[in-house]
């Protein structure tokens, strides 16, 4: 019946909306002003996240030496059947 109401549990607390949080993560980046201050080079380097052009042409570094190899063993068969001394004995060591 359209009088019948329904009852929910709400938290006290609401979550932010969608806009507050998307405004939000705008300002993690750097500002448009402080952007304009910057060389095109430390621009992409605020956008991308990186900490530099350099290269590691011969230059050590920590943890490139870890690696492994794809090792395949050769399995070895052993005839069951139609062997001489008939079915059920032991296997021969191979």
């Amino acid at each position: 019946s359209p009088s019948r109401q329904r009852h929910r549990a709400r938290s006290s607390t609401r979550s932010p909306s969608p806009r507050a949080v998307s405004e939000k993560h705008k300002q993690d980046g750097p500002t448009e002003s402080e952007l304009e201050k910057m060389t095109e080079e430390e621009q992409l380097m605020a956008l991308m996240g990186f900490s530099g052009f350099n290269t590691t042409k011969d230059k050590t570094v920590a943890g490139n030496n870890a690696s492994g190899a794809n090792v395949k063993k050769q399995r070895k068969f052993r005839q069951y059947m139609n062997r001489k001394g008939g079915f059920n004995r032991l296997l021969d060591k191979q």
